[in-house]
């Protein structure tokens, strides 16, 4: 939050960047079974550049292990 703040918003482009990281990083876990259950602005974190294209999903305290044989989708 601190950072788009600071930005003062983002082009849509960017925000398009974003999106699809997050996404991307969800689908991950997914593929894992793993669902975060927690994503909310403040577990989105930046790295020290800075850098959109470096963006990090935190926080898996709440996430839970979907069980063997539950159906994906």
């Amino acid at each position: 939050m601190d950072e788009i703040e600071r930005r003062k918003g983002f082009s849509e482009a960017k925000a398009k960047v974003i999106v699809t990281k997050i996404l991307q990083a969800m689908q991950h876990c997914h593929d894992k079974s793993i669902v975060h259950m927690d994503l909310k602005n403040e577990n989105i974190l930046l790295d020290e550049t800075k850098s959109l294209e470096k963006i990090k999903v935190a926080d898996f305290g709440l996430a839970v292990r979907m069980p063997e044989g539950r159906k994906k989708g």
